[in-house]
């Protein structure tokens, strides 16, 4: 008998956490798609979300912890291995230091929301102030423009009702990035029913992009340029 059931969840793919109907058949998922009576995302899901039992049931998923041995990786029980890594990371901090062990948290921390806490508390036991993220490794200039001009202490200033909206290579209708949590396309028609102008950057004719009041088509590699004129 085929026991099929459709169960509520939430996306754990990216820290928008759109709601979803997850689609279990005999204790697999089959089906991903947005659930329409969340408060939030009402219905919008992103590919990224929907390809999640792809995700789950690819060839190539580790389902337990495994051991480099050689050029080969064996399977090892989790305590095992966690008493493993355990020692070896001591080994390094009495002989290099606390400063030799790093962290890196990216955001698939939304996967799992202790795993933040988790790390932050281990990094600060183990003395070592070498905890990275995506924002000094991938986009520095966020931290240093804080650090050299300060930090806006008001709360933000109508980022979800703006007079005018300014997409730069964003299609946040297929990956959402760029407007305000929830339904993207919802968001853009109530804006836009009142009085939003959005102006699209992209050389390509996107779906977000035809809905522009003004889509500006550079060649491809050519939007600093725009952007630096903005500036000067």
């Amino acid at each position: 008998m085929n026991a099929r059931r459709v169960r509520q969840s939430f996306c754990r793919v990216c820290n928008s956490n759109c709601g979803i109907l997850v689609r279990v058949e005999d204790g697999h998922v089959t089906r991903v798609t947005g659930d329409p009576a969340h408060p939030v995302s009402a219905g919008y899901t992103c590919v990224k979300g929907r390809a999640q039992p792809e995700l789950l049931a690819h060839a190539d998923r580790l389902l337990g912890s495994r051991k480099r041995v050689g050029s080969e990786f064996v399977d090892i029980d989790v305590e095992q291995a966690m008493d493993e890594i355990a020692g070896q990371l001591a080994q390094i901090r009495d002989r290099h230091g606390p400063r030799a062990i790093a962290s890196y948290l990216g955001t698939f921390i939304t996967a799992n929301h202790v795993t933040a806490p988790l790390i932050d508390s281990f990094m600060r036991e183990l003395g070592s102030p070498m905890a990275f993220t995506p924002i000094p490794i991938d986009k520095p200039g966020k931290e240093i423009s804080r650090a050299l001009h300060g930090t806006w202490q008001a709360p933000a200033q109508g980022f979800d009702r703006p007079d005018v909206c300014l997409l730069v290579g964003a299609n946040p209708f297929v990956s959402y990035t760029g407007f305000p949590f929830g339904n993207p396309r919802r968001w853009l028609k109530e804006q836009t029913d009142r009085g939003m102008r959005l102006i699209v950057v992209d050389p390509r004719v996107t779906p977000v992009a035809r809905r522009a009041f003004v889509h500006l088509q550079p060649r491809p590699g050519h939007d600093p340029a725009i952007l630096a004129a903005m500036i000067r």
